[in-house]
C-alpha cells in the first residue's frame, strides 16, 4: 500500500485520492486470498480441479470485479470524473 499511495502523490493525486486507491487495491489482494481460502479450502496446493478453479473464478474474477467497481467509484469522486468511463477506461 505505500508503494502505490507514493506513485499516486508523485503523479500529483491528492492525499484522500492516493489513500482510497491504495486501500481498494489492499481490499483486492485481501478479498482474492480469503475468496480462495473459501472456495478451495486450506491448505490450497492447486492440485485439484477446484482449487484452480476457485483461483481462477474466485480470487481472479470475482475479487477483480468488485475492486474495479470500487476502484471506479475512488475515481469518480476523487478527479469528478463519470463513474462509467473510469469503470471502462
Amino acid at each position: 500500500m505505500l508503494g502505490n499511495v507514493s506513485a499516486d502523490l508523485i503523479h500529483g493525486a491528492p492525499v484522500s485520492l492516493a489513500l482510497a486507491a491504495g486501500l481498494a487495491n489492499s481490499i483486492e489482494v485481501a478479498l482474492a486470498a480469503w475468496l480462495l481460502i473459501r472456495l478451495a479450502g486450506s491448505p490450497v496446493t492447486l492440485s485439484t480441479l477446484r482449487e484452480v478453479a476457485a483461483l481462477i473464478l474466485g480470487a481472479a474474477v470475482v475479487s477483480n470485479a468488485v475492486t474495479a467497481l470500487i476502484g471506479a467509484t475512488v475515481l469518480s469522486y476523487g478527479w469528478r470524473m463519470r463513474f462509467g468511463t473510469s469503470l471502462f477506461a
